[in-house]
């Protein structure tokens, strides 16, 4: 048979009919869309009652000790970030955002929570701040 073996026209056969069998199920999964994810859900209602900068130094040690053996007099590097104070119903949050201002005192947000980790719904754009306290309300 044309220099091939007797014997691969049996596996040849066998390739072509698992291929057959297995191609409609790609088919029907590559034509679900990937858009049918439930749309995000912002169950949380607060307000910004505060905004305020935080600062943080942090500093590296001269590394490896200089001649005289000192380690210390290396670089500082001040972080800033904004910390934004958020009122609910059941309590303040305390969110930790980023170097620029994107709320503002008074401002209305609709927000989720995962873990420690808030998403905020700003302009149908969502932005991520992490959770530094949570402080519950007072009960009278």
């Amino acid at each position: 048979m044309n220099g091939i073996p007797a014997k691969w026209g049996g596996w040849r056969r066998l390739s072509v009919a698992v291929i057959a069998l297995l191609l409609p199920f790609f088919v029907a999964s590559a034509a679900v869309p990937a858009s049918d994810k439930a749309p995000k859900s912002y169950p949380e209602r607060g307000k910004v009652v505060a905004a305020s900068i935080s600062e943080h130094t942090d500093y590296v040690p001269i590394s490896p000790p200089d001649s005289k053996g000192r380690t210390s007099g290396g670089q500082a590097f001040v972080h800033r970030n904004w910390v934004y104070r958020v009122e609910t119903d059941d309590g303040f949050y305390e969110f930790k955002g980023g170097k620029k201002q994107s709320m503002a005192t008074g401002d209305a947000v609709e927000f989720r929570r995962v873990k420690d980790t808030v998403y905020v719904l700003a302009d149908d754009k969502e932005t991520k701040y992490q959770i530094l306290s949570t402080t519950p309300k007072p009960t009278k």
